[in-house]
C-alpha cells in the first residue's frame, strides 16, 4: 500500500524531493529512496524548485503538507475567498438578499434584539472580557430581554458563542 503510494508520487509528480514523498506517506527519506531504488525509478529530484512549497502569492513557506491545497498559505486563501464571496454577492444581488430574508424570517426574534439594540445603544462599548480594552459588538444574552446587551468585542463573541467563555 505505502510502496504503491511512494510509486505513484514518484510517477506523477518527479519534482518531490525525497523528504516531500516520506513526509505525505509517513515513511523516512531513506525508506523512500530504498522503495524507489528497487523499482528502478530516479531518486533523485530532476525537476528541483526552489520555490515549491511555498505560497505562490506572499512567498511564505508553508512545507509540504500542503500539496493539493493550491499552494496558499490560509491568510491568501481567505483573502481570495473572500474576493470570490464580494463578487458573487455584486453579481448575484437577489439571490443574496434571499438569503438575508431567509435568515431574518428563520431567526425573528434574534433579529428584532438585534434591531432594537442598534436603536438604544447606537454607539460601541468598551469589552467586558476580563482585561480586554478593545471596542466590542453587541451581544445579547437573551432575545427575549433586547435592551440588556454586553459588550464584547470580536475575539470574545466568537468564544461565547462556541461555548468557549461565559458572560
Amino acid at each position: 500500500m505505502v510502496r504503491d503510494k511512494i510509486i505513484s508520487l514518484r510517477e506523477q509528480n518527479p519534482g518531490y524531493t525525497l523528504q516531500c514523498i516520506g513526509d505525505i506517506v509517513g515513511r523516512t527519506r531513506e525508506r523512500v529512496r530504498q522503495v524507489l531504488k528497487e523499482e528502478g525509478l530516479p531518486t533523485v529530484n530532476i525537476n528541483f524548485n526552489p520555490n515549491e512549497g511555498a505560497c505562490r502569492v506572499c512567498g511564505v513557506y508553508m512545507g509540504y503538507s500542503t500539496v493539493g491545497l493550491g499552494w496558499l498559505c490560509a491568510d491568501c486563501r481567505r483573502i481570495r475567498d473572500g474576493m470570490r464571496m464580494k463578487e458573487y454577492y455584486r453579481r448575484n444581488p437577489e439571490r443574496f438578499k434571499g438569503y438575508v430574508r431567509k435568515y431574518a424570517m428563520l431567526n425573528r426574534k434574534a433579529t428584532n434584539a438585534m434591531s432594537l439594540a442598534k436603536n438604544y445603544h447606537p454607539v460601541r462599548g468598551i469589552c467586558v472580557a476580563s482585561d480586554c480594552q478593545r471596542l466590542g459588538v453587541r451581544h445579547h444574552l437573551d432575545y427575549s430581554k433586547p435592551k440588556e446587551i454586553v459588550w464584547l468585542c470580536p475575539l470574545h463573541h466568537k468564544q461565547v458563542h462556541r461555548g468557549k467563555l461565559n458572560t
